[in-house]
């Protein structure tokens, strides 16, 4: 039997930052700050109110949602399925689309990949 050799996987992906960075200028909002853009209903439990502001904020919500987010990681991120999720934020499917719409994702599943350095 031959030892095994060191293979060397790569996978395709966006840079998450810049593409928060594409949308934000395309779009000319801030997915970190959303609450300033959203035309939605703020007083629904999509937008929590911490001191009374409504809190909007993209990272933190994508950060809950997939706890394999760290510097220097590659994380197949399923945009389809959670657009479509009944549970998934009006505020938070606003800023999906706009991901969708701009970004080349897996018409077979409905992912997208991102790479996360900071």
């Amino acid at each position: 039997m031959e030892k095994p050799k060191l293979k060397h996987n790569t996978e395709k992906a966006y840079d998450y930052s810049e593409v928060i960075d594409f949308i934000e200028y395309k779009y000319k909002i801030q997915v970190r700050d959303y609450h300033k853009y959203y035309k939605g209903d703020m007083s629904v439990a999509d937008c929590p109110k911490p001191c009374g502001e409504p809190y909007l904020d993209f990272w933190h919500w994508l950060t809950e949602l997939e706890d394999e987010i760290r510097s220097g990681a590659i994380v197949n991120f399923g945009i389809k399925e959670i657009y479509e999720d009944e549970d998934t934020p009006k505020w938070v499917k606003e800023i999906l689309k706009m991901i969708m719409d701009e970004f080349e994702i897996n018409e077979k599943y409905g992912d997208i990949n991102f790479y996360f350095y900071w």
